[in-house]
């Protein structure tokens, strides 16, 4: 197995072939980049030229989707095989208690645990690894991991935001139900106006400012709901 023609009918089944053709393509990749620079330097024709392109996208959608598979079974991997990693019990099954860590794994392969991390972030998230492969093929440009990693680190930081955003709307909705349902738990009657008067000593101007305020901020609010109901069609 010293070419990437073992791999031109698809791609490799087991993971140490997938671990080998992941280790030898990006070389090729780049080996093809320097050839079409010298397709473009000497002037081939343009025939020439698109074909050595495909080829070049191709062999990294290839990289794309190896890395995606491989992914996908180190994933799988058993981290321990002493016990059961949810129950901490022995297991029974010899060949489950046989199997080489996960750690041992990757360190046959020829990877570090950061690679492999990259590689089942890729197979997490496979949408954008498609994604990836047509924008790059609209904008003209060879498809890379890298992209995809910047796309799934854009995703999670989009997801904070969104968290956070729920978070707050929910705090203010929860404010909002307090102040009015407190309000109309409010028995409007002399009662009240008694208590009031009396807890302030006869000095309630400064409680009769705060209600017309707080009138006013509700009158406001109303003001705005209305609108939106009446631009959402509600």
């Amino acid at each position: 197995m010293n070419s990437l023609t073992t791999y031109q009918g698809g791609l490799p089944e087991t993971a140490e072939d997938l671990a080998h053709f992941l280790l030898i393509a990006p070389e090729k990749a780049a080996a093809m980049r320097a050839e079409i620079r010298a397709i473009q330097k000497v002037g081939l024709a343009k025939a020439v030229y698109d074909q050595k392109l495909e080829e070049q996208r191709r062999l990294c959608d290839m990289i794309l989707d190896a890395s995606v598979r491989l992914g996908e079974m180190t994933k799988a991997l058993p981290k321990a095989t002493a016990g059961n990693q949810y129950t901490g019990k022995m297991v029974q099954d010899s060949a489950v208690h046989n199997q080489k860590p996960k750690c041992e794994v990757v360190r046959d392969l020829g990877f570090s645990p950061k690679q492999i991390q990259r590689f089942e972030t890729l197979a997490e998230n496979k949408d954008l690894v498609e994604l990836e492969k047509i924008q790059a093929r609209e904008e003209g440009r060879m498809p890379t991991r890298t992209k995809v990693i910047d796309m799934v680190q854009a995703r999670k930081q989009r997801y904070v935001r969104d968290m956070e955003r729920i978070d707050t709307e929910s705090k203010i909705h929860r404010q909002f139900i307090d102040v009015v349902f407190g309000a109309l738990k409010l028995p409007s009657s002399e009662e009240v106006v008694s208590a009031i008067v009396g807890a302030t000593e006869g000095d309630f101007s400064v409680d009769l400012d705060r209600l017309e305020e707080a009138i006013g901020k509700l009158k406001e609010i109303q003001m705005l709901l209305r609108r939106e109901a009446h631009r959402n069609g509600t």
